[in-house]
C-alpha cells in the first residue's frame, strides 16, 4: 500500500478545512434565520434565545466537522477538534464586531458544545459508509 505523501495530505485538510468550514457557517446562518423568523413573531425570552443560539451553533459545528472528516476521510477527531476551533474563532470574530466584546461563561460553554459537535461530527464523518463508484 502506497502511502500519501504529505503535500497531498495537507492538501486534503486544508480542502476538507475550509469546505467545512463554509458548510457550518452556512448551516449556522440558515438556522439563525430561522431563528430570527420565529423571534419575530413569538416573545422570546432572553435564556431561550441564549439556549437556541447554542444549538444553532452546535449544529453548524457538527455539520463542519462533518463534512472536513468526510472530504478527508481519516483522522476524524483531530479534524472535527481543528474544524471546531476554527468556526468557533470566525464566529467569535464576528460576534466581537457585531455586538461588541463581552468575557462571560457562555463564552467557553459555546467552546465546549462547539468542539464538542465538531468532534462527534468528525467521528461520524469518517465512519459513514460511502457508495461504491459505478464505473461505466
Amino acid at each position: 500500500m502506497k502511502r500519501e505523501t504529505s503535500h497531498k495530505a495537507y492538501s486534503s485538510l486544508r480542502k476538507g478545512l475550509i469546505t467545512g468550514v463554509l458548510c457550518g457557517g452556512g448551516v449556522v446562518l440558515l438556522l439563525c434565520m430561522i431563528l430570527a423568523f420565529f423571534m419575530t413573531k413569538n416573545d422570546l425570552g432572553e435564556g431561550v434565545v441564549s439556549a437556541a443560539s447554542i444549538a444553532v451553533l452546535s449544529l453548524g459545528a457538527f455539520v463542519c466537522g462533518f463534512t472536513a472528516a468526510r472530504i478527508n476521510s481519516t483522522r476524524g477527531l483531530i479534524v472535527g477538534v481543528i474544524s471546531g476551533l476554527i468556526i468557533f474563532t470566525v464566529l467569535t470574530v464576528v460576534g466581537i464586531i457585531v455586538c461588541g466584546f463581552s468575557l462571560s461563561a457562555i463564552v467557553f460553554v459555546r467552546l465546549a458544545a462547539v468542539l464538542a459537535a465538531s468532534v462527534f461530527g468528525g467521528i461520524a464523518g469518517v465512519n459513514v459508509k460511502r457508495k461504491p463508484k459505478i464505473k461505466i
